[in-house]
């Protein structure tokens, strides 16, 4: 099960951090970024999980800011619009499983 924490509060993350078999999905909308600044680099992605929770990030992600989110230690990178709304997709793809590869993550 995926939990999707898209606009969830520090209690209600809190309260679905306890489920020891859930991915945990820190999503920030591309709205939230564009018009508030909002950041997944703003966030302690394990501030209320369990040591070994999975955590996965999405929402505008693109190059620059995954080789970013790895650092942080995300699980999952979750990409949409940087590979599906790219002209060419196929090497949207291609960079972003490059970038993945050179650190170890796929």
């Amino acid at each position: 099960m995926m939990v999707d924490l898209l606009n969830t509060s520090s209690s209600s993350q809190k309260q679905v951090g306890i489920y020891r078999n859930a991915i945990f999905c820190h999503h920030i909308s591309k709205d939230e970024q564009e018009k508030e600044g909002k950041s997944l680099s703003q966030i302690n992605l394990r501030q209320y999980f369990h040591s070994d929770a999975q955590i996965a990030v999405a929402g505008g992600i693109n190059p620059a800011s995954a080789a970013s989110l790895l650092q942080m230690k995300a699980d999952v990178a979750i990409i949409g619009s940087a590979i599906t709304k790219s002209a060419d997709v196929a090497k949207a793809s291609a960079e972003f499983q490059n970038l993945f590869m050179s650190r170890g993550n796929v």
